[in-house]
This record gives structure tokens, sequence and C-alpha cells, in this order.
């Protein structure tokens, strides 16, 4: 974990500050947003600096990470602000967990100053944007707001609350006319389900359970030190998978396909494998890989309660098998394979 957490979820204000994540260490905690209908709106406003929480004082958003840490959901928590060179003194009572996740805004849009313009710098799957928005667009406006500045980003959201609906106008190069997306804002909470769901829609189930357990257990990546390595971490097991079953499938040079894989998926897998299989050399041929004696011994002891292709070894469950032929009576489950010889029609 990057925090010595207390809680499994820590305390939000909805608030956003005028820095990024690595350096927090060295920059000052200057507000440049605040989530309209959450506990902060007319407490703190843009550009306020905070100074000090519960008479503690703050001067890099380090600082303030260490002492939200020691909050508890429910607190009254008195802050000191710089705001139009007046230090001012804010009390917000929090509420609880559930409560931010229902009127957090998810905008699901990180947007960068490209030269002069504002372009996309990467969104998620909260949103259906289909084809109309794209990484490097350039947004004009929000709600016909005229958008020059990250300022004008975090000034211009800062107005609108889960429910709103509200407007892009995005403009991709070589298009001749820029292009209107009307959405309407969801919740952090709806925002959990369609990332759970994404997870659950992974071909291969296990890395998609594995990736939502472990986004959650960081608090949604808040407690990560670098979460987005993480996840395409987990990301390559499904494209290792892919690749396997992609050469189980294709019935033409299925060992070269496995044989091509690059070093960095042959490492990864070993990394993967139980102690008792690492001497197993996948990547020597396919068929050596899938009667291999260590894998078919695993397999006897497993209680296989749906059809596998050790079952269907003469059938079109395998390679180069009959899709329309029956498995004869004589033969059973893990028997060894001597020989599959074609028998021409005239004399079969």
């Amino acid at each position: 974990m990057k925090d010595p957490q207390r809680l499994k979820h820590k305390v939000r204000f909805n608030i956003e500050f005028d820095y990024k994540e690595e350096d927090s260490h060295k920059s000052k905690p200057l507000i440049v947003f605040v989530q309209a209908g959450s506990i902060s709106e007319n407490k703190f406003f843009n550009g306020d600096l905070i100074k000090s929480i519960n008479n503690i004082q703050i001067k890099t958003g380090d600082d303030l990470d260490n002492e939200i840490n020691k909050l508890n959901w429910g607190d009254e928590v008195l802050f000191e602000v710089e705001r139009k060179n007046k230090i001012e003194k804010v009390n917000i009572k929090t509420i609880s967990f559930n409560h931010y996740k229902k009127n957090c805004v998810s905008w699901s849009l990180e947007v960068e100053k490209v030269n002069k313009l504002i372009k996309i710098k990467r969104y998620g799957i909260d949103y259906t944007f289909d084809n109309e928005l794209e990484v490097g667009d350039e947004l004009i406006s929000i709600n016909s707001e005229k958008i020059s500045s990250l300022n004008d980003f975090d000034k211009e959201r800062t107005k609108y609350k889960v429910g709103d609906i509200i407007e892009y106008k995005v403009q991709r190069q070589n298009q001749p006319k820029p292009k209107i997306i009307k959405i309407k804002l969801i919740s952090f909470k709806d925002s959990i389900k369609f990332n759970k769901k994404s997870c659950e829609n992974l071909s291969l189930k296990k890395v998609g359970s594995l990736m939502f357990k472990e986004w959650e257990e960081c608090d949604y990546g808040n407690n990560h030190e670098d979460w987005s390595k993480r996840r395409e971490e987990i990301l390559e097991l499904e494209t290792i998978a892919e690749r396997f079953s992609d050469s189980v499938l294709t019935s033409a040079n299925a060992s070269d396909l496995i044989r091509n894989w690059k070093n960095k998926d042959a490492k990864l897998i070993s990394k993967l494998m139980k102690p008792e299989f690492k001497d197993i050399n996948y990547k020597l041929n396919f068929f050596s890989l899938i009667f291999n004696p260590k894998i078919v011994e695993k397999l006897k002891s497993i209680s296989l309660k749906n059809e596998c292709c050790y079952s269907f070894i003469l059938t079109g469950k395998t390679i180069g098998g009959d899709w329309y032929k029956k498995v004869p009576e004589n033969i059973k489950n893990f028997q060894k394979l001597i020989s599959i010889k074609d028998i021409s029609p005239s004399l079969s």
C-alpha cells in the first residue's frame, strides 16, 4: 500500500488539487475543483489553499494525505484555508463512504494541454462513447462554455452534479465538423457497477475477478503506488490466455503459434506456474503440452463435469478430429494415445 491507511476507503471531500500525484511531496494543496452537491459545496471554493487540518499545519499534498488518513467517516473536521489573501475557517461534517459514492460524479474523462489546445488524454468505460470520442480529440466546450485551459475545464465541471445532462463539443483531426456528445452524469457508485461488469465480461473470468478484487482492495486505485501499471500486468494474463486459446483453435501451425510467443510471455507464464509444472517446456510443441504426463495426471485427480479434449481425442473436440464421429465405447478418459489413422470412406 502507498499509505499506512486505517480505513479500507479513506475519507473523501470531493475536491481536487492543482498537482500531479507524483509531485504531492513538494506541491501546495491548492483546490481547483469542488464537486457540486457534495459536503464541500459552498464550503470550499476553487483557488482555496489549505493551510491546516484540525490545527495541524499543512504545507504539501503529502501533509494533506497524512492528516486525512487519520480521519474516520462521520468526523467533523476543521480546516483553515487561504482565500483571497485571508485565512478562513471551514468546518465540514463527513458522512459515509456510501454517501460519497452516490453524490460523487464519475467524469471518466481526463484532459491535457497540447500546445494551445485542450485534448482528451484518456477516458473510461463508464459512458458509452462508442467511436464518438477518441484520445487526442480536442475538447472545444462543455454545454457551450468554451474550454481554453485546464482551469476552464475544472471550473466548468464544478457546476454539475449526478444526474445532470451535459454536452461535450469535440473536434477530431482531419474531420470537417465538430461532434456534439450528450451524456447524463453518473455517480461513482454506478461507475463501480460498470467496472465490475466489464471485468466479468473478460474472456478469462479469473483475470476479471482478480482485477476487480485488487481495484477494490486498493481503495479503487487510490491507494496503489501505480494502479495503471498493475492493471496492465493483470491484463497481460488475459492476453496470454487468448494467445494460447488461438493456438488451440487454429488447426494449422498450432505449435508454431506457441513457439513464436515473446520471451516476456514465457517469463510471465513461468512465474505463474506451480513448482511441480515449472519443468514443462510448453513452447516445444502444442501436443507435447496437452498430452504431458504431469498434466494428464493432474487432470485425473480432478472431477471433470464438463467435456474436455482428453475425452474426445478422436472427435472434433480436438485438432484434426471428426465433428460427427462418436467416441468408440472402448475409448476411455486419459488413455494413452498411441496413434490416429484415417480410414478411407470405402473401408469404413
